[in-house]
């Protein structure tokens, strides 16, 4: 039996402000050309799931937190991490 995961939003704190990326289609593509960001946003969604991650230089210094809304079974969740040298990963549950 498998479970449905699917990712609905990224949001991330910068310098600059907070910058939201949502997802409510079924399939979302990425495009544009290189040095744009795609890579990183697909670091900064895996360093918020709990992961490891190639963070580059523009993500490290200019965004200091980020959270993925993700839908997993029924239930809703919005998982939070801090860009830190150390990294910290807080859970929070978000059910509807």
């Amino acid at each position: 039996m498998s479970t449905r995961f699917r990712l609905d939003a990224v949001e991330l704190s910068t310098t600059n402000g907070v910058v939201r990326h949502e997802f409510p289609a079924p399939l979302t593509v990425l495009s544009g050309p290189v040095g744009v960001g795609k890579s990183t946003l697909f670091e900064l969604v895996k360093y918020a799931l709990g992961g490891s991650a190639l963070l580059a230089p523009v993500a490290s210094d200019h965004v200091r937190h980020v959270s993925v809304e993700v839908t997993a079974g029924s239930e809703r969740f919005r998982l939070a991490r801090a860009i830190t040298q150390i990294g910290y990963v807080c859970w929070s549950d978000r059910s509807h």
